[in-house]
């Protein structure tokens, strides 16, 4: 078994199978990074989900090593708000012989998603599992890891109603390298934060801004931004004001709508901790408004693009962002699930939308008209953030080709600020998306 499970492309696993000292149950979900499976250790007799490995994944060395890497940050957590990682064994032989790479996790009995939980439930209701979640969190970062896609798909509750912070597939040390999607950054552009967006080193303050606007979705009902594209979800993620919590749910205690507000502050620096937060929210439940609380008539909707997308980003200065936009403007999308999910088919109608299911790619941005000319003169008083800057407003206006344009004019000041190999990259993505979207629109 020299070559392990990188020179075998095993069949799924099915129910009533043993390997490795487990015994395989029924499919619990499947997702990009595989599928999970309900499993009992037979040793011990404890059931635990059983989540084999994507192909793709177990035969990239690299991407096993960063895989292993993430399994041991998780199973360093100790906490009941946070989802346990009991093994990873990367090459289990099944009893033909063939090598699955495999995850062994807790199983959360009977568990749903905090976006599913939480609706027609009173605010007050949500905030205790949500204070439960933000405990969690704390304990993932006094570990000293950034989990980078909190969002409610990935804060899990069991059947008593208790909360589990889960799918750490994106999760890196603060002060390590990146572990999953080596030269890219990924996150959920609905709940990603302005660093994120921008594709800069995140910390912990990260995490807390995803946090708030998982919070703000599931008390007013939307989210915080809805637009049209990721890219211009991430813009206004990153430029547009927050939209007021408490004029959707005037119901709401200040004390509770001032803590979502701190945790939605462009500026990192000024957000609450993750233990500061979860005090926030326990002070909020021991108002006079969380003892009237009662469910909403109408259940908040949690819909949209909720799985993770990955944005190209080579931490290189400013160009950073723009790689990020034209990616996003090229319709790239893949959904990241690492712990398990429920494999019951949605409700009718609209609904939570499962962080296992794949995004939708997002349609190529076109141009409402040509442009004949280059839009901006030469200036030497332009710098390469004063093109970023009108760069972001193109693509978020849809209008590709005078991004495209831009990119170009500012591919000198790129070089001479030693960024041209990511400048040129964004310029050939963009080149690619609108040819590709030339061709689908010709007859």
């Amino acid at each position: 078994m020299s070559e392990g499970p990188t020179q075998i492309q095993a069949p799924p696993l099915a129910p009533g199978q043993e390997i490795a000292g487990l015994r395989l149950g029924g499919l619990l979900g499947r997702g990009a990074m595989g599928e999970v499976y309900r499993g009992e250790q037979i040793a011990l007799g404890r059931p635990v989900a059983i989540k084999r490995i994507a192909d793709s994944l177990a035969g990239d060395p690299d991407a096993m090593q960063r895989f292993a890497r993430e399994a041991r940050l998780v199973a360093s957590v100790q906490h009941q708000h946070v989802l346990v990682v009991h093994d990873l064994l990367p090459a289990a032989l099944d009893a033909a012989g063939r090598a699955h790479a495999l995850l062994v996790m807790e199983l959360v009995d009977g568990a749903t998603n905090a976006g599913a939980w939480c609706q027609s439930r009173a605010w007050s209701e949500q905030v205790r599992l949500l204070a439960q979640a933000a405990r969690g969190l704390a304990a993932v970062h006094g570990h000293g890891i950034i989990h980078r896609d909190i969002k409610p798909d990935n804060i899990l509750v069991t059947r008593d109603g208790q909360a589990k912070l889960g799918d750490f597939g994106l999760a890196r040390q603060e002060q390590g390298t990146m572990l999953t999607m080596a030269g890219s950054c990924m996150g959920t552009p609905a709940y990603m934060s302005p660093e994120a967006c921008g594709g800069a080193l995140l910390g912990p303050a990260s995490d807390i801004y995803s946090f708030g606007a998982s919070l703000y979705h599931i008390l007013a009902g939307q989210p915080v931004f809805s637009r049209g594209t990721h890219m211009a979800v991430m813009h206004a993620h990153c430029y547009d004001p927050i939209p007021s919590l408490r004029e959707l749910r005037p119901e709401l205690p200040t004390a509770l709508t001032d803590a979502v507000a701190a945790c939605l502050d462009k500026d990192p620096h000024r957000r609450p901790t993750a233990e500061a937060l979860a005090a926030a929210l326990e002070r909020a439940l021991a108002t006079p408004e969380a003892r009237s609380a009662v469910p909403r008539s109408e259940a908040p909707t949690l819909c949209g693009p909720t799985a993770a997308v990955p944005v190209a980003a080579r931490r290189k200065g400013p160009v950073i962002a723009i790689v990020a936009v034209v990616v996003l403007a090229g319709g790239a999308g893949l959904g990241v699930a690492l712990m398990p999910r429920q494999a019951a088919a949605p409700p009718a109608g609209p609904g939570p939308v499962s962080a296992s299911a794949a995004v939708p790619a997002v349609p190529p941005a076109v141009p409402s008209s040509p442009v004949a000319a280059p839009l901006l003169p030469a200036s030497p008083g332009r710098t390469l953030d004063d093109h970023l800057a009108m760069i972001r407003e193109r693509l978020a206006a849809g209008d590709a080709t005078a991004a495209l344009a831009i990119l170009r004019e500012s591919l000198p000041l790129a070089e001479r600020s030693g960024q041209g190999g990511p400048h040129r990259q964004a310029i050939e993505r963009l080149e690619r998306t609108l040819g590709r979207s030339a061709q689908s629109t010709t007859p």
